[in-house]
């Protein structure tokens, strides 16, 4: 039984995540943001999260510039934070 997607089906993947909007977009207000730059090809992504009292990540958006795979690496890492603290989503 051969368990390595295909080609084809990653691809697939890839264009469902980078179509995902459920955490992407601007956050008013948010506890903490901060900018990534792919210095190689200009991919830049701003990130911000809302904390609740104990330090959990109750919120998290990006606004994304870039590729395709830049907005579906997001949209399948962000899922993954929320509900994280931040100690846990820095060693993710």
């Amino acid at each position: 039984m051969n368990t390595v997607p295909d080609q084809d089906s990653i691809r697939e993947q890839i264009k469902l995540s980078a179509r995902d909007q459920a955490y992407l977009g601007a956050m008013e207000n948010p506890s903490h943001q901060s900018v990534v730059r792919n210095p190689f090809c200009g991919d830049e992504i701003l990130a911000a999260i809302k904390l609740d009292s104990v330090g959990t990540i109750e919120e998290i958006k990006a606004q994304v510039r870039g590729c395709l795979v830049a907005r579906a690496a997001w949209s399948m890492l962000a899922p993954k934070l929320q509900g994280l603290t931040v100690p846990e989503a820095l060693n993710l």
